[in-house]
């Protein structure tokens, strides 16, 4: 569920690294989201903002560490499969 509303969003090309964890009675996120690799400092701020806001909706999550990727970089194992099957292939 947590997951999902950040694929969800239309900027969002891929999420990787994605850890949920209790402390105490609510949930610490952190994920990496790739993005657009050509949007501004101010594009990218807006979407990491309704990126928290969307992750914070969630009971009882109570915060999110979020950190950006430029679509396309391939920091995680499975980036070839994901470049393949996003191209068609």
């Amino acid at each position: 569920m947590i997951g999902s509303r950040v694929r969800d969003h239309p900027e969002v090309h891929g999420v990787h690294d994605f850890v949920a964890y209790y402390s105490g009675h609510v949930i610490e996120v952190e994920f990496h989201a790739e993005v657009d690799r050509d949007l501004t400092v101010v594009e990218a701020h807006d979407i990491e903002s309704e990126l928290r806001e969307r992750v914070r909706g969630v009971e009882p999550v109570s915060d999110a560490r979020i950190h950006l990727d430029p679509a396309g970089v391939g920091e995680w194992k499975d980036a070839d499969v994901a470049a393949r099957t996003s191209a068609g292939g």
